[in-house]
């Protein structure tokens, strides 16, 4: 047996890394793809698009692992079954919780990598990773203002432009601020020049006209100019990634948990706090979870191929089931936290139910249980007496 679960350990190892890292891997470089065209059209460093997919992995990484370990135990299983292998085990007298061993010392080991992951890798990379996000966003503002588009990147201020001439200059520009309650001001201008300070975006346009609306008192201004200037505050917008404050997902453990409650605003975030608290402790236990139930899939029953590729879809569906239910379950607790011990029940409940299953068939199994009981004994053979 020890030959046979260094084999299955290894088999299992194999199949879960290369699904894992290839599914993470994907899913980073697909969601980072937004960020691509700014990285080459603005002539950032590529290796910051590297930083985006390498600090998404921790994250990604959980959400995927439990299903990349039901895919690997069932194909691997799946296989044994359709060469008799597993068959001819359980004829031998091997128990099924002996054969599903290695797939849960492989489950034991993805749930420790995924606590690694929840309680220590996933808030340092989140927070590296809006860190580089910023970066992105808060390059340049001349560089980021793209053509024939409505650029808002400073609250109740609008930029638009048909193109961007030879000379740097901006064609047909116009521009929406609204910004000061009392009136709101659109300047509209053939041509316009943008020049960025440390915390400041002066503009200088040529030939256009001003309008303003007074609201207090419903009045219209309408003036043409041939040059005009005007600056806007960015220390908003410019302000670095060490000034931003830090988001829920980028919190501790011990944060989430024992979220301060001083100010009413924190009150009304700490539902949400620990609704990703109490997610981050039971989402790697998922992966026990969906191994009892692929286990007990595997041995209930006869092993035919008809009955375990039907068995086997019926499971795959109750566990993106399971899945969904969970994502619903933690979106519902982070508005009502009663519901919180409904996290642990969705991901602790079906993994006894499979362990109770693998249990139940256990005594059916061939020399064990009443399966050995009711096995019809071996008799001595007689010796006939010499006439």
């Amino acid at each position: 047996m020890r030959q046979i679960h260094a084999y299955l350990v290894r088999q299992l190892l194999k199949a879960v890394t290369f699904t894992t890292l290839t599914v993470v891997l994907v899913g980073c470089s697909l969601y980072s793809q937004r960020y691509l065209g700014d990285l080459i059209e603005h002539g950032i460093s590529p290796s910051v698009f590297l930083d985006l997919v390498v600090f998404m992995m921790p994250t990604l990484m959980v959400v995927v692992l439990p299903v990349t370990l039901f895919a690997s135990i069932t194909f691997i299983y799946g296989k044994m079954i359709g060469d008799n292998e597993l068959t001819v085990l359980r004829a031998s007298g091997v128990a099924h919780r002996t054969l599903l061993m290695p797939a849960l010392m492989v489950a034991v080991a993805a749930t420790a990598l995924s606590y690694a992951m929840s309680l220590y890798f996933i808030p340092r990379s989140y927070s590296q990773f809006k860190d580089v996000q910023a970066l992105v966003k808060d390059a340049e503002i001349e560089l980021l203002l793209r053509e024939q588009t409505f650029n808002s990147f400073v609250p109740g201020l609008t930029i638009y432009f048909r193109e961007r001439l030879a000379d740097g200059r901006l064609a047909d520009v116009l521009i929406y601020d609204s910004r000061d309650p009392r009136r709101t001001t659109t300047v509209v201008a053939e041509r316009a020049v943008l020049r960025q300070t440390q915390d400041s975006l002066a503009v200088g346009f040529e030939d256009g006209n001003l309008h303003r609306y007074e609201r207090p008192n419903g009045e219209l201004s309408i003036v043409h100019f041939e040059t005009y200037g005007i600056d806007f505050d960015t220390t908003e917008l410019l302000r670095g990634p060490s000034d931003r404050q830090r988001s829920i997902s980028e919190l501790s453990i011990g944060e989430l948990l024992s979220p301060p409650l001083d100010t009413a605003e924190q009150q009304d975030l700490a539902p949400r706090k620990w609704a990703e608290g109490h997610q981050r402790l039971t989402a790697p236990l998922l992966c026990l979870t969906v191994t009892m139930l692929g286990g007990a899939t595997m041995f209930a029953g006869q092993q035919r191929r008809a009955g375990h590729r039907l068995r086997l879809f019926a499971v795959g569906v109750g566990i993106a089931v399971l899945l969904i239910c969970y994502q619903i379950a933690v979106a519902a607790a982070a508005q009502q936290p009663m519901l919180l011990p409904l996290l642990y029940g969705i991901v602790l409940l079906p993994a006894l139910l499979g362990a109770g299953v693998l249990a139940y068939i256990d005594r059916f199994a061939p020399g064990h249980g009443f399966a050995a009981r009711l096995a019809p004994r071996r008799l001595a053979p007689r010796r006939l007496a010499r006439s």
